[in-house]
């Protein structure tokens, strides 16, 4: 543990912070100190039992202990509501060091007031605003996006939680290789992404913010900064640099820099002397098009603007955005000053001035933004709506904006570093139908590696001085050779025959391992014959040469294809390049196609000929045999440059699999419900049952909300709900602005999260929120964003990402779902299931139990119509055996399996909710602890795409109707919610949570099931003298044991003799993999005859008759022919 050491002296080495490392704690009074996994002491704590308090630590919910509460507050700011285990996954990164002492409360005070650590809240500090990042080589990378990245493989470290306290406006230093290289400042808040930059290795998914970067033109040593007070911060006691990314500078160390260092400050950065302003300077298409233009102004050059208005005002450094007028008016490129207005020669595109001069300023592209931001978002945007140049666009070329304006710009600008970005959806779609439905090893990789080996065989012969070489090379380019056009590969075998030596050099250049490709092909392509020519043609020549080198990784280029791809996808490629370039350009062009299509699942591409091979299959224009006329056309219409949309086709599907809209109108009926606890009277007066009902399934569940319900329990914290609500639904400025103050700001309810506030906004503005609550997680809109084939918005904090995405899945299906945001959510939901739960017919379910596929697909609709069933009959018939198979089939794609047994002294407190007492602080109190119906439910409630089972084992066994409480209820209104008993709280049971019950009929109770558990229930019967279970054990001996056939005989003539099928014998006895005849006799005698003596407990003579030998001699008597009852000879070992 790093820090100041002397006020640790007598502590206990520090371990790690899990139950296992912290065993050995003394049960004794002392003070304990937390350290994150930087070193940095985070927490002092102390407690008479210091045991007991570091369990308290590592368990339970926030409540448990202040730390929990303090690390929980701080994960919450990483974009949603932390979840208990992920506190203790981060504690778990901590160590931890312990003193005895009965001193404690001073010794505390004393470490707290040394260590200050961040955690106690006595000693919470401001924050600084001011961060320092150590990027080493991933500078460049971040630099060239505008961001600070902090990848995770797990639980969140400290330069997590620092990102998560960025904010807009802060200071970042960037420091690489010994020096501060760049002052940054920051532009949004830290959001969860994927890594934009590559390549792709490890930690590629984390918490990301976006940072306006100002390189130094003398970057600042480590030596030449301020006296640093050791183990604060960024630096250690010796003053270096610690391990980690992201650090909080102390107020008074930054100041000191930032006075020292003032000359080499970049203008315009936070740190520079002077104000700085914000520009946008407007093009007028008519006259000149920033669109035409942009091509030609790559970042980093600096070009000059036309200043009409505000050239007393601009001064190096102030930023500008780079607006198109007119039709396709909107954001292109953003820049920086780079000196002030002077005069200049007015260029030959402006109307004449006077002197032929007019006023310019230079100005250095700093980024392209491609797809621009169009004005139409502009005017959609709470910020940039308020832009001048959307109510004033005739106002000139140049216009004021604010710095918030210029933050939300950088905030939408997309995070690649520029670039048109590439259309691969669509062809991707393609690939993907080609894939499965042709054999590409067969069509595209076979031949071509049949002449690679002729080619390597001709390269042999070259290098190895073999005369015959120009023999093998005709023949590498003979049958099966279709990659190069006869007339060309003709003419230059010609040419080799007739200078072979010359040839021969050439080839050996080309087939240098040594040499770069591109060089190697430029250098083949500049000596061949004038009969071989054009840079289309000289490059299929040579890269089929190159085959002989590696054809995996050197595949043949073609013109047609490629030129297609590039058109179809908007690949960026220069036409005029020469072969080597044009060679590199269809290999990038082929690794990004082959790592698109890895992305979204097309597999079983090996190598580069794999990639090129499907590609040629989906632009030959060629659909496979075997398709219907409407993909056939789809996929003639993708060639044809046409857009792929099968989004129709999918709600119609989910329309026809559904029945919707049935159940529409019970939930806008919830809305209007809820909608009316909502109004600004209703909050004023609240209806408590309303608001209640808001965190239940009512216009769909935003998950478990003990937090929501808990703030409802006290008129101080109702106020504050009703509060925060009534400024998130009714206050001013931008929705998304109140919604990001309500998830992260003052507005902030402690255990309320999004899922909770985006449900309120659903409920009361229908027209814009649909009800799907998280953005992220499997079910979240990130999800079905994915799952759409749409662009998932970057580089977004928590409310923007929630509002963006929301924005996004309205506009994608609101042409097939016009004006019906439930619709919508019902259709995410099919499609997530669909998604997620694999193809797998109860046919193999069915041979696997050796029952009919027609009984097992029976008891499925039985559990869609009524949500529940029982199985009963006697003991031994495989009902609990079923059931536990069926669950798993029925919940398969991430469903919960949950079982529980019943007896006799089970109550609802173990079944749904009860107090449970608790040691807190060496006091007992009660808790309401949730029973397994409730967990399971709430489970189903966070995966409505999937299905969850509830096993109930031995359902008679207990006092039914005590046990099931308001459950009974529940089962038979699925979705509308009662109140429960101990915690009060609004409680359903979702419509994804199915429940198989058993029950034995041996002993009667069965009869004694009142007819409102009936009413609920389908009860499957699984008896041994009806189907499928009467030949169930005939059936597995005849395929698993054939020469133990005879037991099925005898347990069906056992069963005739007990004419009673409440008790009769099961098959279950039997079925076991290692089944023989001694086995049977000890089933026999040791299960199956001591459950029939209690049935013949009056009268035990009668149970001789059912000895196994006995049996056995009556059964083969009847099959001899015999009466039943003669004796007949038995072999025992038989």
């Amino acid at each position: 543990m790093s820090g100041p050491t002397a006020p640790l002296e007598g502590f206990s080495e520090a371990v790690v912070f899990t139950a296992a490392a912290t065993a050995g704690a003394p049960a004794e009074p002392g003070v304990h100190v937390v350290a994150d996994a930087d070193g940095v002491p985070v927490y002092v704590g102390e407690s008479e039992n210091l045991q007991r308090r570091l369990r308290q630590h590592l368990q339970g919910n926030r409540q448990s202990s202040v730390l929990r509460e303090q690390v929980g507050e701080e994960l919450d700011r990483l974009g949603q509501e932390a979840t208990a285990e992920e506190i203790t996954d981060w504690l778990g990164r901590c160590k931890v060091s312990w003193r005895r002492s009965d001193g404690r409360r001073e010794l505390k005070a004393q470490l707290v007031a040394a260590l200050k650590p961040r955690f106690n809240r006595v000693t919470e500090q401001p924050r600084s605003g001011i961060w320092w990042v150590n990027q080493g080589q991933s500078f460049d990378e971040e630099r060239d996006v505008g961001i600070v990245f902090a990848g995770s493989d797990g639980p969140q470290v400290a330069h997590h939680l620092n990102l998560g306290r960025m904010r807009p406006g802060d200071v970042v230093l960037h420091y690489r290789k010994g020096a501060v290289v760049a002052i940054g400042e920051t532009v949004t808040e830290a959001v969860h992404a994927t890594r934009p930059y590559g390549p792709v290795k490890e930690r590629d998914e984390g918490w990301l913010t976006r940072v306006e970067y100002f390189p130094l033109t003398s970057p600042v040593p480590l030596a030449e900064l301020p006296e640093r007070n050791g183990d604060e911060g960024p630096f250690n006691s010796a003053g270096g640099v610690k391990q980690g990314y992201l650090f909080a500078l102390d107020p008074e160390f930054a100041a000191a820099v930032q006075e020292r260092f003032l000359d080499r400050w970049p203008a315009g950065s936070p740190w520079a002397a002077g104000e700085r302003r914000f520009w946008l300077f407007q093009a007028n298409p008519k006259q000149w098009s920033l669109v035409e233009h942009l091509p030609a102004m790559q970042p980093g050059q600096v070009t000059d603007w036309t200043v009409t208005r505000h050239r007393t005002e601009m001064n190096p450094g102030d930023a500008v955005v780079l607006w198109q007028g007119g039709p396709d008016a909107g954001v292109y490129a953003l820049g920086r000053l780079v000196g002030r207005p002077d005069l200049r020669q007015t260029p030959e595109f402006r109307p004449e001035t006077v002197g032929g001069q007019e006023h310019r300023v230079k100005l250095l592209v700093e980024r392209h933004v491609l797809p621009p931001i169009t004005r139409a978002e502009a005017q959609a945007h709470p910020v940039l709506s308020a832009m001048d140049v959307l109510h004033r666009p005739w106002a000139g070329t140049n216009l004021v904006v604010t710095s918030e304006q210029w933050w939300a710009i950088r905030a939408l600008a997309p995070l690649e570093a520029g670039g048109t970005p590439v259309r691969w959806d669509p062809l991707v779609h393609w690939a993907a139908r080609f894939a499965e439905s042709v054999d590409l090893e067969a069509e595209e990789r076979a031949y071509k590696l049949e002449i690679a080996v002729r080619l390597r065989a001709a390269a042999d012969a070259v290098q190895g001085g073999d005369p015959e070489w120009p023999r093998l090379l005709r023949r590498a380019f003979g049958p099966p050779n279709n990659l190069t056009a006869w007339r060309m590969h003709a003419a230059f075998l010609t040419w080799v025959d007739e200078n072979t030596d010359t040839a021969r050099e050439l080839l050996l250049g080309l087939w240098d391992p040594h040499r770069d490709v591109e060089t190697a092909v430029d250098a083949f392509c500049a000596q061949l014959p004038s009969t071989v020519s054009g840079a289309g043609t000289q490059t299929n020549l040579a890269s089929f040469l190159l085959a002989a080198r590696d054809v995996t990784g050197l595949p043949v280029f073609r013109v047609t294809p490629f030129t297609t791809a590039y058109q179809l996808t908007g690949w960026p490629h220069e036409r005029d390049a020469g072969p080597g370039d044009r060679y590199a350009e269809a290999l990038a062009f082929l690794d990004a196609f082959a790592a698109e299509c890895g992305r979204r699942g097309v597999a079983g591409l090996r190598d580069r000929l794999d990639a090129q091979g499907l590609l040629w299959q989906v632009l030959a224009g060629q659909p496979p045999t075997g398709w219907d006329t409407a993909k056939v056309e789809a996929y003639q219409r993708f060639l044809k440059g046409q857009n792929v949309d099968e989004l129709g086709e999918l709600v119609e599907q989910f329309r026809t699999e559904t029945g919707y809209p049935a159940g529409r109108a019970r939930r806008d009926g919830e809305r209007a419900e809820l909608a009316a606890a909502l109004t600004p009277e209703g909050l004023a007066d609240p209806d408590l049952p309303l608001l209640r009902r808001l965190a239940g399934p009512a216009y769909g569940s935003p998950g478990p909300q003990p937090g929501f319900n808990r703030l409802l329990q006290t008129e101080e914290d109702l106020a504050r709900v009703t509060g925060s609500l009534q400024f998130l639904l009714y206050g001013p400025g931008d929705v998304v602005a109140r919604l990001e103050d309500c998830l992260a700001g003052d507005r902030k309810l402690p255990g309320v999260g999004e899922a909770m506030l985006v449900k309120a906004l659903a409920v009361t503005d229908a027209q814009r929120w649909i009800p799907c609550y998280p953005t992220r997680g499997k079910v979240g809109k990130r999800t079905i964003l994915d799952l759409l084939g749409a662009e998932v918005p970057g580089g977004l904090s928590a409310g923007a990402a929630a509002a963006a995405t929301n924005d996004a899945i309205r506009d994608l299906l609101e042409p097939h779902l016009p004006g019906d945001p439930w619709g919508m959510q019902e259709f995410t939901w099919w499609l997530l299931h669909r998604e997620h739960v694999p193809e797998e017919p109860l046919a193999a379910l069915a041979d696997e139990l050796y029952l009919s596929e027609d009984f097992l697909a029976r008891i499925v609709g039985l559990l869609a119509d009524k949500g529940q069933v029982v199985f009963y009959g006697p003991p031994g018939t495989g009902k609990t055996f079923v059931a536990r198979k069926l669950a798993g089939h029925i919940a398969r794609g991430g469903g919960t399996v949950e079982k529980v047994q019943f007896h006799p002294s089970y109550a609802y407190e173990d079944f749904i909710e009860g107090y449970r007492p608790k040691l807190v602080d060496g006091q007992v109190t009660y808790e309401v602890v949730d029973g397994p119906l409730k967990r399971i439910a709430a489970t189903a409630q966070r995966r409505p795409d999937v299905t969850h089972v509830l096993l109930i084992d031995e359902l008679n066994r207990a006092n039914v109707s005590k046990v099931l409480g308001e459950l009974l209820f529940l089962l038979e209104y699925r979705d509308e919610e009662i109140r429960l008993q101990y915690s009060d709280t609004p409680f359903a049971l979702p419509t994804n949570l199915q429940i198989i019950a058993t029950m034995n009929s041996a002993d009667r109770s069965i009869a004694l099931v009142d007819s409102a558990l009936r009413r609920r229930f389908h009860f499957v019967p699984f008896f041994p003298d009806t189907a499928p279970i009467d030949s169930l054990l005939r059936r597995w001996l005849a395929d698993r044991k054939p020469e133990l056939a005879w037991v099925a005989d005898v347990v069906d003539r056992a069963n005739a003799l007990l004419d009673d099928r409440h008790v009769a014998i099961g098959p279950s006895h039997f079925l076991k993999d290692h089944l023989d005849a001694d086995l049977v006799q000890r089933a026999w005698e040791f299960s199956v005859l001591p459950y029939l003596e209690e049935h013949f407990f009056a009268d035990p003579d009668q149970l001789r008759q059912f000895e196994l030998a006995r049996l056995r001699g009556r059964t083969a008597a009847l099959d001899t022919g015999g009466e039943e009852g003669e004796s007949v000879e038995v072999d025992e070992a038989s």
